[in-house]
């Protein structure tokens, strides 16, 4: 990951991430819950075809989730580190 530096607090900003990578979250957040959803739908054709379902909607999760985990990570030690809300003006 590259980091850029600023002349004034020589403060580490972790850079974003493509707007791809965005995209790929968002459409297996997106596809896992439907999975989910479809599972009510799949369990009166086979049990089979709803748990499979349910495994692929639940490791889709998984992944969505870890990702956001780790966002919000990243915010809360770059808030820790500018200080935000001692420079905050109300």
């Amino acid at each position: 990951m590259k980091e850029f530096e600023s002349d004034q607090a020589k403060v580490k900003i972790p850079k974003g991430y493509r707007m791809s990578v965005i995209k790929m979250y968002f459409w297996v957040g997106l596809i896992s819950a439907l999975l989910l959803r479809l599972v009510i739908i799949a369990d009166h054709y086979g049990d089979v075809y709803a748990r499979i379902l349910w495994y692929l909607g639940v490791v889709g999760y998984l992944w969505f989730f870890a990702h956001r985990y780790h966002i919000g990570k990243r915010r809360f030690g770059l808030k820790e580190t500018v200080k935000y809300f001692e420079n905050l003006k109300l």
